[in-house]
């Protein structure tokens, strides 16, 4: 039982609404989506740089690879979140560009699905 502003006793409840809290693994998958990453063989080599696409079920994440010579689109591939541990994750592309010359020496070319302004070149009069 509840009272109202006149003291008086209120049969009704107040109503409560319901919030629907996310476990802190939850929260974590969900932070992933959209990131860029780098992945490693055991011995600390750079083994795949990718993007975490979606999340077809828990636990499980479809990533897009990305080929080291051209930076074009390769495989898409599913990826067990245990699989990732150790992996590093980024942002955005010009954290992991820099994160994959840091850790390649490669200078990688930009992600095809991010626009850059082109610079338009001046016509010899």
């Amino acid at each position: 039982m509840t009272y109202n502003s006149s003291n008086t006793v209120s049969k009704h409840e107040p109503k409560v609404k319901k919030t629907t809290r996310l476990s802190p693994s939850v929260r974590a998958t969900k932070q992933l989506l959209g990131k860029f990453f780098l992945s490693y063989h055991p011995d600390g080599a750079v083994l795949w740089q990718g993007r975490i696409l979606s999340q077809p079920k828990p636990g499980l994440f479809l990533v897009q690879l990305y080929e080291w010579f051209l930076g074009e689109p390769s495989d898409q591939i599913l990826v067990p979140i245990a699989q990732m541990q150790g992996w590093s994750f980024y942002p955005d592309v010009e954290g992991w560009h820099y994160a994959t010359r840091l850790k390649t020496g490669a200078v990688p070319l930009l992600d095809p699905h991010v626009s850059v302004p082109s610079k338009s070149k001046e016509q010899p009069k």
